[in-house]
């Protein structure tokens, strides 16, 4: 221990000396100094952090200064300021990083000078007003030349880090800051322990003036100890760099700081020794009698020299190096229970099977060499044969002019098929069934009737004795009823489950000069059905081309119904395509497995694919691809709108946020509603401080629909924001996919192919749409032909004309 610490003893005499030859100030000076760290922003909660830096001129003649301020980042052109000091005086910058600079955060200071200047500085927290109730540390200004480059080691000691971090009584940071401007090197820092032993390594790229800082806790998440050595070394590259370190109480937020070790030359080259000469001993090489000289291990077959240790290398271990004894002829190195062990190696590897037979079902077998067992051709019984395994494919039948089981001649030939002589035989006449989970004769039974003959009666065509037989309606069906001044048709038929006024399976035009063409009455008033055409066509040329009414307060006037995908129960294509007005109930209803209401506008400007006047209700998902509010401007009403837009998340968010007053101990407990917790999960927060620099942080999260907000002042005015992700059931059920692929369908088309400088035939809407242009065309043909459709038959002469 003792050879540890006297070289400390004398480098603590030196700067004592120094520092009594300049009282006012501790370090060195120079025209290029450095202080490693300063900043003026929030730190780890609760600290926040000002600088103060003196520039001391102790010459005769007047000080041009220059300050570079050196972020967290390459500075190849850093922010500057500059000042003049008088001889003798002593500049004090309050607040420096903000005041030179307009700057918050945190880095390093240059200071380069005209003449040698002494430079320090104190970074502190201040967790109110009053500076005296303030916690800092001092940086003396360290000359550019201690700097150390590649090859170049030196010391931080002092480090306390213990896990967790929360109840360590320090938390530990080290860092560096690059000298020269134009060079970058590698950094690699060793953490010790007391002992020397190594409880870590980290490596860092340094780029050009930059300023490093690391948290020990965050890059030794490893490692907990109360007395922390760091070896700081430049492994390579062209750049140089001070190291620092800092030691903060989690407590009293009081930092202290640990500077790096300098060298000897550094400090008044160091004391003279009677040493003349350094030997190499043996298995050693290098020394020397001049300088510094270097003792390394020698080289040698089998060795492994590293930066700090000696070993076996890879593949170092050859055969003459193996010792055989113990060992005899024959033996082979082996693993045993209390080692490696020379041992005989088993020359067994024989059997006793003498011989294989063939039993039940096989064939084959032997009493020499290899032999082989297969099935006998015949050789499976119904007695091997396990219940309920015949699966019905492993039935087969012989048709008439077959070469193979189960099929005509045309059929691939069965394989592994189960013969008809295979399966047990039941009763004449009986059938193989299942019955539960097995296979069983049977009796077929309900299969037999009574009828013998169908023949048509009155409109109707087909019927026979023999066979399966049809029944179809007569077409053209004539109609023969009269009610003076009702109607031309009355009651006819019904379709077996509903009674019809008239049940048609073609067309039926009638043209009369009464108010109705067709008027129906009954539980259900017309049903119609097509194939290739509309069910029910109607046209009007001066009034509505359909209009329903309903008196029940329950059911729509018009209701569409389409149980075939990609197409509509219910078409409108006018300048309004369906027009609905709420009295009590639905104004426009729509189900479909498809689209239950479709709108579309074909032209921009002011129209739009649906209107709602009135509250609107989605009792389901909402997808669209942009949304907006729009309101009658606020300052001008009269002439123009104002439009905002939705706020998006690929997350169901809910957003909520306030602002509130912290009390005298810097507290403030923020109540949400009774439902939040139920409602929300995943809480996301931000806090925003009002009116003054303080620091406000979460204390303890949403816990009973309440949140605490806490700061480093009392009476902080904090707008707060809160979020979650909606965890009800219908959003659990129902979660928005944020990426998906386009079924096969629509895969090719857009949903605005005009934004891509497409056409419009690209567009999913187009293709929707094709069966509604094409609806559209058959209905406006069939209008302009219907004078020449079928004219109503006279209920005297039985008449039809075409």
């Amino acid at each position: 221990m003792s050879r540890c610490r006297a070289p400390l003893l004398v480098v603590a005499t030196i700067i004592v000396l120094a520092a009594a030859s300049m009282p006012s100030f501790a370090g060195f000076s120079g025209t290029e100094l450095y202080l490693p760290a300063v900043g003026g922003a929030p730190g780890v909660p609760p600290a926040v952090w000002y600088t103060t830096v003196w520039v001391h001129n102790p010459n005769a003649t007047r000080a041009d200064v220059t300050f570079y301020l050196l972020e967290r980042q390459a500075n190849p052109s850093p922010q500057t300021a500059t000042d003049s000091i008088p001889p003798g005086d002593t500049r004090r910058y309050d607040n420096a990083i903000a005041t030179l600079f307009g700057f918050e955060g945190f880095g390093g200071l240059r200071i380069t000078a005209n003449v040698k200047v002494i430079a320090s500085s104190r970074i502190y927290s201040q967790p109110g007003s009053a500076i005296d109730e303030s916690t800092g540390q001092f940086f003396a200004g360290v000359p550019a030349s201690f700097s150390i480059g590649a090859g170049e080691s030196t010391e931080i000691v002092g480090g306390w880090q213990t896990r967790p971090p929360g109840d360590s009584d320090f938390r530990f940071n080290y860092g560096f800051i690059e000298t020269t401007g134009t060079g970058t090197c590698q950094v690699e820092v060793v953490a010790k322990d007391e002992m020397g032993t190594v409880l870590g390594t980290k490596s860092y790229a340094v780029r050009q003036w930059e300023q490093v800082q690391r948290s020990f806790a965050d890059q030794f998440p490893g490692v907990s100890d109360d007395n922390i050595r760091l070896t700081v070394t430049v492994t390579s590259g062209n750049g140089r760099v001070i190291a620092f370190g800092s030691s903060v109480s989690n407590g009293a937020q009081d930092p202290s700081t640990l500077e790096m070790a300098f060298a000897d030359s550094l400090l008044g080259g160091g004391q003279g020794g009677t040493i003349t000469g350094v030997t190499a001993g043996a298995g050693l090489t290098g020394g020397g009698t001049t300088g510094t000289v270097s003792l390394d291990v020698g080289a040698g077959d089998g060795i492994a020299v590293g930066a700090n240790a000696v070993g076996i290398a890879d593949r170092g271990v050859t055969m003459a190096k193996i010792s055989t004894a113990g060992g005899s002829d024959g033996q082979v190195l082996t693993v045993t229970p209390s080692g490696a062990a020379w041992q005989e190696v088993s020359s067994s590897s024989g059997g006793d099977i003498t011989g294989v037979a063939a039993g039940a079902g096989l064939s084959g077998g032997g009493t020499t060499g290899d032999v082989t067992l297969a099935v006998a051709s015949g050789g499976i019984t119904s007695a091997m044969i396990a219940d309920a395994t015949v699966a019905a494919a492993d039935v087969g039948f012989n048709y008439a002019g077959s070469t193979s089981k189960g099929g005509p001649a045309s059929d691939i030939e069965c394989n592994a098929c189960v013969e008809p002589t295979a399966v047990a035989p039941g009763i004449n006449g009986q059938v193989l069934m299942t019955v539960g989970a097995m296979a069983a004769w049977r009796e077929l039974t309900g299969q037999s009737g009574d009828i013998t003959a169908v023949y048509p009666g009155t409109g109707l065509t087909g019927g026979g004795a023999i066979g399966d037989v049809t029944l179809s309606l007569s077409v053209p069906l004539v109609l023969s009823a009269s009610l003076p001044g009702n109607g031309a048709l009355l009651d006819l038929n019904t379709d077996g489950s509903n009674t019809y006024a008239i049940l048609a399976h073609d067309t039926i035009k009638v043209d009369t000069g009464s108010d109705y063409a067709i008027r129906a009455e009954g539980r259900q008033g017309l049903e119609a059905s097509g194939t290739d055409r509309p069910g029910v066509g109607a046209h009007s040329d001066s009034f509505h081309g359909v209009d329903a009414t309903s008196l029940d307060s329950e059911h729509a006037g018009v209701r569409g119904v389409n149980s075939v995908n990609m197409n509509y129960g219910l078409v409108g294509v006018v300048d309004y395509g369906v027009l609905g007005y709420k009295g009590d109930e639905s104004a426009v209803g729509g189900l479909g497995s498809n689209h239950g209401v479709y709108g579309r506008c074909y032209e921009g400007g002011n129209r739009y694919a649906g209107v709602f006047n009135g509250p609107v209700l989605v009792n389901g998902a909402l997808s669209k691809s942009s949304g907006s509010f729009k309101i009658d401007h606020p300052l001008d009403p009269a002439n123009r709108y104002l439009y905002h837009s939705f706020v998006e998340s690929p997350d169901m968010m809910n957003v909520y946020n306030g602002n509130v007053v912290t009390d005298a101990d810097g507290y403030a407990t923020v109540t949400l509603p009774e439902w939040f917790e139920t409602l929300n999960r995943d809480f996301r927060y931000q806090l925003t401080v009002i009116g003054q620099f303080a620091q406000a942080i979460v204390d303890r999260e949403v816990e009973n629909n309440a949140f605490v907000i806490r700061t480093n002042l009392s009476n902080v005015k904090v707008s707060w924001q809160v979020t979650g992700i909606r965890q009800d059931a219908w959003a659990n059920a129902h979660r928005v996919p944020v990426e998906e692929d386009k079924p096969a369908e629509e895969i090719g088309t857009y949903l605005a192919p005009e934004v891509w400088g497409l056409p419009e035939e690209l567009g999913l809407p187009w293709r929707q749409e094709e069966g509604i242009r094409a609806h559209a065309e058959r209905g406006a043909a069939e209008r302009a032909a219907a004078s020449d459709g079928l004219r109503p038959r006279s209920a005297s002469d039985g008449t039809t004309g075409r």
